[in-house]
């Protein structure tokens, strides 16, 4: 009967580790702030991202790398997509405002 208990004991301090600081919580006087609004991604990010699964997509379609020339579609279906991705991220640091130490 003791493995009972104990069990029993372990849930009641669990249980009560999550419900006396909901009780016991100060500092009600403020109103609570509307949750932020989220935004989704832009149109472009969602059209890069499109296109960055389709291009490699068609290429390996029409190259048939896998019975072929793996090269060809690293070059012409992958290397493009990084190599985009890569310029859109430094272009993205050169618009960032940089900060003031």
């Amino acid at each position: 009967m003791s493995g009972i208990q104990e069990i029993l004991l372990v849930v009641l301090l669990v249980l009560a580790l999550l419900v006396v600081p909901r009780v016991l919580k100060r500092g009600g006087g403020a109103a609570p702030k509307p949750p932020r609004r989220r935004h989704g991604p832009s149109g472009r990010l969602r059209l890069a991202l499109l296109l960055s699964v389709l291009w490699p997509l068609t290429v390996g379609l029409l190259r048939n790398p896998f019975s072929g020339n793996p090269r060809a579609f690293v070059y012409l279906g992958i290397a493009p997509v990084l190599l985009a991705w890569a310029l859109a991220w430094v272009a993205a640091g050169f618009r960032r405002p940089e900060r003031k130490k």
